[in-house]
C-alpha cells in the first residue's frame, strides 16, 4: 500500500486531471449545444428553399450557399468533437492509473468510464466521421 504522501500527491494530480476532465466536458455540452442551433438554422432555411414560395433566385443562391457552409462548419465541429472525446478518454484514462496507484486497486476497475463507454456505443461510421478512429 502506497504511503500517505504519495497518495496526498496523487490526490493532487488527479484533482488537476478532473478540473481539466470538467472542463473538456463543459466544452463538449457547449459544442453540442452550439450544432444543435447551428441544425436549427439549416432545416429552417431548407424549408425555406422548399417552400411554395420560393424566393427570389438569388435569395435563393445565397440561402443555398450559407446552406453548404453551414453543413461545413457541421461537419468540421463534429471532427473537433471528436478530438475533444479522444482527450476526455485519455484523462480518463490518467485518472484511473492514478487512482489505482495511489488506491492499490488491482481489480482494474476504473472511476470514470463514460466517454470511453460512449465511444464503444457508437457505429463505426460515426467514430470515423467525428475522427475518433
Amino acid at each position: 500500500m502506497p504511503d500517505n504522501e504519495e497518495v496526498r500527491r496523487a490526490e493532487g494530480r488527479i484533482g488537476i486531471l478532473m478540473e481539466e476532465y470538467k472542463a473538456l466536458r463543459d466544452e463538449i455540452n457547449q459544442r453540442i449545444a452550439s450544432r444543435l442551433t447551428l441544425l436549427g438554422f439549416l432545416v429552417a432555411s431548407a424549408a425555406l428553399l422548399g417552400s411554395d414560395r420560393v424566393p427570389a433566385p438569388w435569395v435563393a443562391a445565397v440561402v443555398g450557399f450559407l446552406i453548404a457552409c453551414g453543413g461545413l462548419v457541421w461537419a468540421w465541429s463534429g471532427r473537433k468533437l471528436g478530438k475533444l472525446s479522444r482527450g476526455v478518454k485519455r484523462l480518463e484514462d490518467r485518472v484511473n492509473a492514478e487512482a489505482r496507484l495511489a488506491y492499490d486497486i488491482r481489480s482494474g476497475a476504473s472511476l470514470l468510464e463514460w466517454e470511453h463507454d460512449v465511444s464503444r456505443a457508437r457505429s463505426p461510421f460515426l467514430r470515423w466521421l467525428n475522427g475518433e478512429d
